[in-house]
């Protein structure tokens, strides 16, 4: 495993925990949810519960309830260990430098949804840069796809939601990969 791959898998790992530890403490989590006045102050609160940052805290806050059901087979622990496994094998390369922790968190704002085609127009907030969404699954976790819009597209896709339906599909097949905002970790979802 190189020095790049080492670092995202490092990253899921410890994604993996928090979400484990959140689901093994749903009520908590949920009892947070229930009492919070927003978003940040779930998160802050999910943060401290779980001994996270707050961008991991943001993740559990937006796992789908579904996702913390247990399975026969818990799909959470098999990839922890198969992760733990492959982070204990010599590394091909040298260390990576720690990997730098982002200036604001990454916080989009959906201004259009469509239910029917399953997409998502709006604006990241920290930048203000558009974007078009796509939900995909893991199979463990579901997250969504941003890739960057135009102001162009972005005004012509909220002005005829159904313009941008062609480009959706097009991100689906994965052909918008260079327009990613965020590049996927190495066990990419398939969208949903």
């Amino acid at each position: 495993m190189d020095a790049d791959a080492r670092a995202r898998a490092t990253q899921r790992l410890e994604l993996l925990r928090v979400m484990r530890a959140g689901r093994d403490r749903v009520d908590e989590v949920l009892a947070i949810i229930r009492d919070s006045d927003s978003d940040d102050g779930a998160a802050a609160a999910i943060g401290e519960l779980l001994g996270c940052d707050a961008g991991t805290a943001f993740a559990v806050l937006s796992l789908q309830l579904r996702r913390f059901r247990v399975r026969p087979t818990d799909l959470l622990t098999a990839e922890i260990d198969e992760l733990e496994a492959a982070l204990s094998a010599p590394a091909s390369a040298p260390a990576a430098a720690p990997v730098p922790a982002p200036s604001a968190p990454f916080r989009p704002r959906d201004e259009y949804t469509s239910r029917e085609h399953r997409y998502s127009l709006g604006t990241v907030e920290a930048t203000g840069e558009p974007y078009a969404s796509v939900p995909v699954t893991t199979g463990v976790a579901d997250y969504e796809e941003f890739y960057r819009l135009t102001p162009e597209q972005h005004a012509r896709f909220l002005a005829d939601p159904d313009a941008a339906l062609a480009f959706v599909e097009e991100c689906r097949l994965r052909e918008h990969d260079d327009l990613l905002l965020q590049q996927p970790g190495w066990n990419r979802g398939t969208p949903s």
